[in-house]
């Protein structure tokens, strides 16, 4: 059974329930190569995408839990533009062009920044709901920055929330690893210290479910997989120990593996302890590397006090920097309050 085999058995057990709101306020979007980042606050935000493709742009989603605002941020290259109204104006004649904007009313801004809102119509006549979406734009070393923050539907009590929001913008130098947090309801919330540069997918939250979260290498397509499962003694279920756990996990990836036999080894983290295997996948010894099709793996699990780190690295690297940030996160882990 390979890691996703594994992880969605643990996951079988669980169900969801209602979304909890969020606790971490604060979001970071880079782009590799780029001196700085950008980081905004939103009260109750939980994020779902925040990832990039190397030369192109960086695009992340989040929502608030608390106002209902949806954002999303993108630091888009752009050697051609000479100012934040340049990457407005393209974004404008996109959203003019774009049928699902037909009949919007469309207002320019440079009052408190360069600024774009756009109201669609929800129905029809003067009484209709409106759903309110507001650009800010930024022009920073050949990047045009942009935020987009949205609710449906929209009034005007919802409008300080928007403004809150736009003020809490702005650009400091890039850390070569970032905290990334993300909220374990009933739990508190993992942090998780990755390279600035990777990028990832999160679930979402749920009231003492499992949190899946995945990170993204683009560099090297390197992968790595987490799974926290808040109750430690409900995914242990039938493994008397996380030692007990891994260990089938590792015999039941030696069916295909290069290893004879896979050791195990000690993993003691910032916030748990726990123990991981590595196995080659003896099919794609010699093989090109293929998209998902990754020849490396190092899988285990820690425990964090009531609860239990699950995860997967993927590779087609043995070594190197990628391996090596993926068992450092891991490591660095740790469930606050």
């Amino acid at each position: 059974m390979g890691a996703r085999g594994i992880a969605a058995a643990l996951l079988a057990a669980w169900c969801m329930t209602v979304l909890a709101e969020g606790t971490q306020p604060s979001v970071i979007i880079y782009h590799p190569g780029v001196s700085w980042q950008m980081r905004y606050d939103l009260e109750g935000v939980v994020e779902d995408y925040n990832n990039h493709k190397r030369g192109l742009s960086t695009y992340a989603t989040a929502r608030s839990q608390t106002s209902g605002i949806l954002v999303s941020a993108q630091l888009n290259l752009d050697k051609t533009a000479r100012s934040a109204a340049q990457c407005r104006e393209r974004e404008h004649q996109h959203i003019r062009q774009h049928k699902a904007f037909a009949g919007s009313k469309i207002a320019l801004s440079d009052t408190g920044g360069v600024d774009m809102e756009v109201l669609v119509p929800l129905g029809q006549g003067a009484d209709a709901a409106v759903s309110r979406h507001v650009h800010r734009f930024w022009l920073r070393d050949g990047v045009c920055a942009k935020l987009h923050a949205s609710r449906t539907p929209f009034r005007e009590e919802h409008r300080a929330a928007f403004d809150t929001l736009l003020q809490t913008v702005r650009f400091e130098p890039a850390t070569p690893i970032v905290e990334r947090a993300f909220v374990i309801p009933g739990r508190g919330t993992l942090v998780v210290p990755v390279p600035a540069a990777w990028g990832f997918r999160a679930a979402k939250p749920a009231e003492m479910a499992p949190r899946e979260l995945q990170f993204m290498d683009s560099e090297s397509d390197a992968k790595l997989l987490v799974t926290l499962l808040p109750d430690a003694s409900r995914a242990l279920k039938g493994a008397p120990s996380a030692r007990a756990l891994v260990e089938s996990a590792r015999d039941s990836a030696k069916a295909g593996a290069l290893e004879a036999d896979p050791q195990l080894a000690a993993l003691k983290g910032r916030g748990g302890e726990g123990w991981y295997f590595f196995v080659t996948d003896r099919a794609l010894v010699d093989q090109p590397p293929r998209a998902e099709d990754f020849k490396y793996l190092r899988q285990g699990a820690l425990l964090m006090r009531d609860s239990l780190l699950f995860f997967s690295m993927f590779s087609n690297a043995k070594d190197g920097a990628a391996p090596a940030a993926g068992l450092r996160a891991v490591s660095e882990a740790r469930l606050v309050p």
